[in-house]
């Protein structure tokens, strides 16, 4: 973990030391991905994800320990650590539609649960860019990481859960005064989100939310630079609120780039 953020490094050593205390030999894998791996981690921003390697399925005496684990993490927080436990074999084939895994989301545990984390993306991101902390380097796990796969469910996701983010943004908007200002952080998180997607269909790559705010800029027209601009202001942490209508041109950029990636299918 030499170069990470201490609160990275910090936070990996607090979870394994807990772990390994309530279930000694269970975590044999363990790998950074999502922000961390893809250098862009923000602190008081990001969360910290992971994939964890086990043998098998927890018990249910395992279980209860790793509720215990992950809540004493979120009180830790930030950074949240968020994980899915898999066995090997699981990255041996490309995930379906619908998957199920014990993962955590800020501290919550859930046992066997329908896990949307699981998905060719994170796969692929494993494959290029994971970080070992524990077990084999990537390259030796067999990840079934196919390009294909993962544009398909890039586009997938932009027309499901983007079109609804989308719908929860206007509403939201029609509820507020001209006055009354709204969060940037979940206009940045939207605007590089869907960014970042149409990066991958065009070129392949897995980047950051920076990076592909970069790529943005350098891509698409001139009208769109100030969006963008202000969405890699707030992931950097220098702006916090904007008025209403200026969150609303970052619903008018994601309709442009889901038309935009549709128009490449």
């Amino acid at each position: 973990m030499d170069g990470l953020p201490s609160s990275v490094t910090d936070t990996v050593r607090a979870y394994l030391a807990r772990v390994d205390g309530v279930a000694p030999g269970f975590v044999t894998g363990l790998y950074l991905v999502g922000s961390v791996a893809l250098g862009d981690y923000r602190e008081g921003i990001s969360d910290i994800d992971v994939v964890a390697l086990v043998p098998a399925g927890p018990s249910l005496e395992q279980l209860d320990g790793l509720a215990r684990v992950h809540a004493e993490m979120a009180a830790l927080a930030p950074p949240f650590f968020d994980g899915i436990y898999l066995t090997p074999d699981r990255l041996t084939r490309i995930p379906g539609d619908i998957e199920y895994a014990t993962f955590v989301v800020e501290g919550d545990l859930q046992a066997q649960a329908r896990c949307f984390e699981i998905n060719p993306l994170l796969w692929t991101c494993l494959a290029r860019h994971g970080i070992t902390v524990r077990g084999p380097e990537p390259i030796q796990l067999g990840i079934a990481s196919d390009a294909e796969s993962t544009r398909r469910f890039q586009i997938a996701n932009l027309n499901s859960y983007w079109m609804g983010w989308i719908a929860q943004a206007e509403a939201a908007l029609a509820r507020k005064r001209p006055d009354e200002d709204m969060a940037a952080s979940s206009f940045g998180w939207g605007v590089l989100g869907v960014t970042r997607i149409a990066r991958t269909v065009a070129t392949g790559d897995i980047v950051s939310k920076t990076e592909a705010g970069r790529w943005a800029l350098r891509t698409y027209p001139p009208d769109w630079r100030p969006v963008i601009e202000d969405a890699l202001l707030a992931r950097e942490g220098r702006l916090d609120r904007m008025a209403p209508d200026r969150f609303a041109r970052s619903v008018d950029y994601i309709r442009f780039v889901i038309a935009g990636v549709g128009e490449t299918r």
